[in-house]
Parts: structure tokens; sequence; C-alpha cells
């Protein structure tokens, strides 16, 4: 299974799509155009790896997620010349010592996303941690500007 890059809130051509999808030079991720009714306005780029990972004691959240950003990062680069990016998300499936697999989604204002990224580290790992299988644990900033973390269940 291909990894998908999604983009929604601009309109493409099919040979801009082309061009997008050889900027990534990387073939394990396909990209992507929704079309979105009336938000033309709100450009968001999402990042779905497939690639499941092994969450153990010693895994450093915060490079892994670095590395699935500089893959879809000359991407965003491409679309922040020809207009912007107002978010960014990037979906991460993991595997926890017990076998339970779940999702770690990020999101943020593309503008603060790698300033996220960096502090992701800092989050202990019992709040990264599922309370259950195929949990989505998502992790954003607040309206204070303070990560929040939330294990929206299944």
């Amino acid at each position: 299974m291909k990894n998908e890059l999604l983009i929604s809130g601009v309109a493409l051509q099919p040979q801009e799509i082309e061009e997008l999808q050889f900027v990534l030079q990387d073939d394990t991720i396909e990209v992507h155009v929704l079309e979105t009714k009336g938000l033309v306005d709100l450009v968001q780029v999402v990042f779905n790896d497939f690639n499941a990972i092994g969450f153990t004691r010693d895994l450093i959240i915060g490079a892994i997620l670095s590395k699935a950003y500089a893959a879809i990062k000359p991407v965003v680069e491409h679309l922040k010349r020809r207009s912007r990016v107002n978010s960014i998300c990037i979906e991460k499936n993991f595997i926890t010592e017990n076998q339970t697999p779940f999702t770690l989604y990020v999101v943020s204002d593309a503008a603060q996303f790698e300033q996220l990224l960096t502090q992701l580290d800092s989050i202990p790992k019992e709040q990264l941690t599922p309370q259950g299988k195929n949990s989505v644990i998502m992790i954003r900033y607040d309206q204070q500007g303070h990560l929040e973390i939330t294990d929206m269940g299944q």
C-alpha cells in the first residue's frame, strides 16, 4: 500500500499533480487532490504514512515525524510558492510493545508545524500510549499555544 499525500483547498490541473509527484521524488507516496466545496481559501496538506513502526521505550517520535515531514516538505514549499498552505497534518501508524495498533495524528498551522515537531520528544511516553486498540492520538496546539494531546479512541 502506498502512502498518501492529500491536498485540499487548491485547484490543481493533472499536469500540476504530476509535477508535485515529481517534486516528491518518492515513489512510495502518491499525491491526491481532494475537491472541497466552498473552502478554496483553506489549503491543507495531509500525509498518511501507513508504514507501521514499533512504539518502544527508546522511540524518538520527533525524529520519526520529522522524517515524514521531510519527505513531503518539497511539495509544501512548492505549494507555498504557488499560493499558500494553511495547515499541515501527518498521520502515522504505530504498534505498541503489546502489539496494539494506533495512529498518531499531528496537526498544526503550517507556520508552526516545524516548531511543533521539535516539541514532540518532550512529551512523556505515557501520554502517547493508546487507551485501546486502533486508537487515534491527536497532537496539536490549543488556543493558548500549549501542546494538547487527546486520545480520540477508535
